[in-house]
């Protein structure tokens, strides 16, 4: 019988984002006779509680510093441990995980970069400066890259020189049927944030950073609750950026038709509950909360971008406008809370898209099929003799 193949998932787990999410999906997701799936992140959280509860083993190091060559040799010592055969990375687990691979002598080394240069942006000179130099000397460690859009390769090729036959394009997926809404879950979440049957809920949800935009949803809501009196925002998240945003929603003088829930664990509800959902994002790889929104049939306003271009065709299952422009934004979603069987014919579309394409399965099976491949060629590489014995056991 042959071996396992062993696979070691390194991220910083900062908190159960994207990154986070994807890993767990695929370390819960690949064949546990086919493969020993091994994770190495920082202590703690949702991440870990996932993936304990499904026996998965997690090597707890702090990875929540930016650069701490400490964490280096553990990790190494690790990786030989167990014997691990390929090291996926991604966030700030990358440089750990790259020069850890490295030193323990793993084959093969993996990279997820989900927003390309998003880190050398809003960043002083001196950070952008460590970043860069971080990059020069791991990325030559990465056998294979993973973009979650098209748009991405262009950018490792031209901005980090990266050859084009070392990238994937490997969209993200979700859990679809988790997001279907029911009418339960829909009047309880419009109770609690008191809506009535006659009034409109639009929602943006995300953490509240520079990136999502929400400035721009702020400025464009004057000009939609003149239009469309019955309709409400709901900003649903938390950030560094909240008291900013709620002292310029008060300058703007909407506040009784905006709302900022906080943090809301079960964003099933909430998606169910609302009406539209918009995202006004300056930059994003290929946001979680977009394919959700599709997933519950949601109609969607989104700022083109890279992100929203891959799941999003304007007009068909969703609504695209300029990003950081408060009044198309503020145009397009007039349009869908005043045009009923638009919003409904959005939703519908966008719901079909998600089951599609953006599926869990999906993204489990075209990572298997990129680790497989990759490890072939090594064997090629290492053992070209054409008689190999099997192992025992």
């Amino acid at each position: 019988m042959n071996q396992k193949i062993r696979i070691c998932y390194i991220i910083d787990n900062l908190s159960f984002r994207g990154g986070e999410r994807t890993f767990a999906q695929l370390a819960l997701g690949l064949d546990r006779r086919r493969y020993g799936v091994h994770v190495v992140c920082s202590p703690g959280g949702h991440f870990v509680d996932l993936l304990t509860a499904a026996h998965i083993p997690v090597y707890p190091v702090n990875l929540r510093h930016k650069w701490n060559l400490a964490a280096v040799l553990p990790i190494a010592r690790y990786l030989k441990q167990q014997r691990i055969d390929l090291v996926h990375t991604q966030g700030r687990g990358d440089p750990f995980g790259r020069l850890a691979a490295r030193l323990a002598g793993v084959p093969v080394i993996i990279s997820t970069v989900a927003m390309i240069t998003s880190r050398y942006w809003h960043a002083p000179l001196g950070r952008k400066l460590l970043y860069r130099a971080i990059d020069r000397l791991t990325n030559p460690l990465v056998k294979q890259w993973i973009v979650v859009n098209h748009e991405s390769v262009t950018a490792l090729v031209t901005e980090h020189h990266i050859p084009s036959q070392q990238i994937a394009v490997i969209l993200n997926g979700i859990e679809v049927e988790t997001y279907a809404p029911t009418a339960a879950a829909r009047q309880t979440w419009r109770a609690a944030h008191g809506l009535g049957p006659a009034q409109l809920a639009v929602g943006a949800i995300g953490k509240l950073t520079w990136q999502k935009g929400f400035e721009h949803l702020l400025r464009a809501w004057p000009t939609v609750q003149r239009q469309v009196p019955q309709a409400r925002l709901f900003i649903i998240g938390e950030g560094e950026l909240e008291s900013e945003l709620k002292t310029l929603a008060a300058q703007l003088d909407i506040e009784p038709g905006c709302t900022f829930t906080g943090f809301e664990a079960d964003i099933s509800a909430a998606l169910a509950g609302l009406d539209v959902v918009a995202m006004p994002s300056l930059v994003e790889g290929l946001p979680m909360v977009l394919l959700e929104a599709m997933a519950a049939g949601k109609p969607v306003v989104a700022s083109k971008i890279a992100g929203s271009l891959e799941a999003v065709t304007d007009g068909h299952d969703g609504l695209l406008v300029e990003p950081a422009q408060p009044e198309p934004l503020a145009a397009a979603l007039i349009r869908v809370l005043q045009t009923p069987h638009l919003a409904a014919r959005l939703g519908q579309a966008a719901q079909q898209t998600a089951r599609q394409r953006f599926t869990v399965e999906r993204v489990v099976q075209e990572n298997e099929a990129l680790y497989r491949r990759l490890l072939s060629r090594h064997t090629k590489t290492r053992q070209p003799t054409p008689t190999v014995q099997p192992e025992n056991g």
